[in-house]
């Protein structure tokens, strides 16, 4: 399941060609829309999430991939429906502490107005865009996380240090990894895309090796 940031327009926008190399690669690819109202709600996020898996996944259970928000999104799905997710791979996780949150509210619904009118899909409404900061709120409960998990930090804008330091924290858990991109941008899906579902398949099948990593360290990579 493929779960897209806040400020893609539609379900598979940020997925179009990840999504054809997973399929070509043999998965099966849910990559649903989310509405701004279920966007405001993550318990009703959630639930909408774990029943698209339940009705259309063929093994009714998923590889969780989240993206932004999308990330936020695929741990919290892990955490409360452990029998529907069998790991987890996120990239551009953010996190604002409290204060902050607020200021976000103008920047968020101005983006979005923008994108709906020159790309397309909702706009967000004001009392959205409030409800929505909740989803940049710290992960307080990684420790009732089953699934193992993966975390991608595209180091051309993200810092390794706040990925790190939640690693530590939960123990170093051995089926919690942290890898680190530093030739990547943070909506890294657009720009390496077969790179991503490389990693997707990896992370899912358990064949991780040392080749793949050196070619994800690699600014020569290609798509």
């Amino acid at each position: 399941m493929l779960i897209h940031s806040l400020f893609s327009p539609y379900g598979d926008y940020d997925w179009i060609e990840v999504a054809e190399t997973l399929k070509e690669k043999g998965f099966q690819v849910l990559a649903p829309s989310l509405t701004p109202d279920q966007l405001s709600d993550c318990d009703t996020c959630i639930s909408f999430l774990a029943d698209k898996i339940k009705k259309d996944s063929e093994s009714c259970k998923a590889h969780a991939v989240g993206l932004g928000v999308g990330a936020f999104l695929a741990i919290k799905l892990a955490i409360a429906h452990p029998n529907l997710i069998s790991s987890v791979l996120v990239s551009g996780l953010t996190v604002y502490p409290l204060p902050v949150r607020p200021l976000l509210v103008m920047p968020i619904y101005a983006r979005k107005w923008v994108i709906s009118r020159c790309i397309g899909g909702p706009a967000f409404t004001l009392r959205n865009c409030i409800s929505i900061t909740k989803l940049f709120t710290p992960l307080r409960d990684l420790e009732s996380l089953e699934a193992k998990l993966m975390m991608v930090v595209a180091s051309l804008h993200d810092s390794l240090r706040p990925a790190l330091a939640l690693r530590k924290k939960w123990n170093a858990r051995a089926d919690f990894q942290v890898k680190e991109g530093r030739h990547l941008r943070r909506l890294w899906n657009r720009q390496r895309p077969r790179l991503f579902a490389e990693l997707i398949k990896a992370w899912a099948n358990n064949t991780w090796s040392a080749n793949l990593d050196a070619v994800f360290l690699s600014r020569n990579y290609l798509d």
